[in-house]
């Protein structure tokens, strides 16, 4: 059969995480930090292997491995590295993951097994164990020398809430212990050497089983009017190698009767808990929203959506609702109705609580439907 290349590339343009979620799992530490440094998925090694950290099409590079000879090479040719396949056969994979309508009636997949390569798995040396500890003690110190977000010392914070049109977080938001402000972080450009020191709000990462994962920082204008002016003013700080971040979330408060909500981004996550009361959780991105897992006791999950030109927030947001609903935990998934501007690449809840305060709840589709038809929003059980 014959597949239209243009199509299908078109197709993929902005949605190679979703495809690589599918087709090449083992580049979720890639996904998960784009433009950073990663362990090769091939050959193993310390951070050999990078995605682009804007690229649209998917492209990566490994320092070491040949097939990239220095350069970036696009998402297809990506996966004819990792699973030894032609062009024609990832050409078919990517079209069934993002445009099935372009296969001819009557087209059976192939039944053949792709042919993957095993990682080199290469054992801990000491300087691997060391920086490992480095990187421990690196988030420690940060989050020892912080001050709690709702304290007036972090008065530069609460300045950025109030520029992007959140409320000041108080002590009663019980937002303390995962919420903090530095008055002076480092931010560093990993590729260029560039640095400088701005404020920082700081956010504690934690899996499923509420172990400290991670360290989120957004970095701040110097006079809190906004993010710092550089390239990438959010950034995770270095962690171990071996410390995943799936399932993992900035848990903004507890969950109400079994109940919470997750939103994308920390602010997004804070415009929902100003407008509907709900404990609303930030995942961060779209690729954390795949992997993300309640704690045991979280019986019902609302997943508010970002709407963007792409697509992938949506589709981020329904992979997570269709892994819930396997587990028997109850979903609700609401995303605003846009359009989206024109200029402009998404729209998330912050523009929409932006927009309409408080009322913003009335633009919740599933909290109307509910109240229309008088039924409860969660049940008082877990689904079958």
């Amino acid at each position: 059969m014959r597949i239209d290349v243009a199509e299908v590339r078109r197709a993929a343009s902005g949605r190679w995480d979703r495809i690589y979620a599918t087709l090449a799992p083992e580049l979720s530490a890639a996904l998960a930090t784009p433009g950073r440094h990663v362990p090769c998925p091939v050959h193993g090694g310390k951070d050999g292997f990078r995605l682009h950290r804007t690229a649209d099409n998917g492209a990566g590079i490994c320092n070491s491995c040949p097939e990239f000879a220095g350069k970036f090479i696009d998402g297809f040719a990506i996966l004819m590295w990792l699973r030894g396949w032609k062009f024609p056969q990832a050409l078919e994979e990517v079209a069934h993951c993002v445009c099935p309508e372009v296969m001819r009636a009557g087209y059976v997949p192939s039944a053949r097994e792709p042919s993957v390569r095993k990682p080199y798995v290469r054992a801990k040396t000491a300087e691997d164990v060391e920086k490992d500890l480095d990187a421990v003690e690196a988030m420690r110190q940060v989050w020892s020398g912080s001050i709690p977000i709702s304290h007036p010392a972090a008065g530069l914070a609460w300045r950025y809430f109030e520029e992007r049109g959140l409320p000041i977080p108080t002590a009663k938001d019980e937002y303390d212990n995962v919420l903090r402000f530095v008055p002076e972080l480092q931010w560093i450009d990993m590729d260029t050497g560039e640095y400088d020191v701005f404020p920082a709000i700081i956010s504690r990462v934690q899996s499923s089983d509420g172990m400290t994962r991670a360290i989120h920082r957004t970095y701040l204008a110097k006079d809190g009017r906004g993010k710092a002016p550089v390239i990438e003013p959010k950034k995770m700080m270095a962690r171990p190698k071996s410390v995943s971040l799936k399932t993992g979330a900035i848990r903004l408060g507890a969950a109400i009767r079994g109940v919470i909500a997750v939103a994308e981004g920390m602010e997004t996550a804070l415009a929902v808990r100003a407008f509907t009361g709900f404990a609303c959780w930030s995942v961060v991105n779209s690729g954390l929203m795949r992997t993300f897992m309640p704690p045991e006791g979280v019986r019902g999950v609302h997943i508010f959506a970002d709407l963007d030109v792409r697509g992938g927030g949506m589709e981020a947001a329904k992979a997570l609702q269709d892994v819930l609903r396997a587990k028997g935990i109850q979903t609700r998934l609401d995303a605003p109705e846009g359009p989206v501007p024109d200029g402009a690449k998404s729209v998330d809840w912050l523009d929409v609580y932006n927009q309409y305060g408080r009322a913003a709840i009335q633009r919740v589709v599933s909290f109307q439907r509910a109240r229309a038809g008088n039924v409860v929003q969660f049940s008082s059980r877990k689904t079958g």
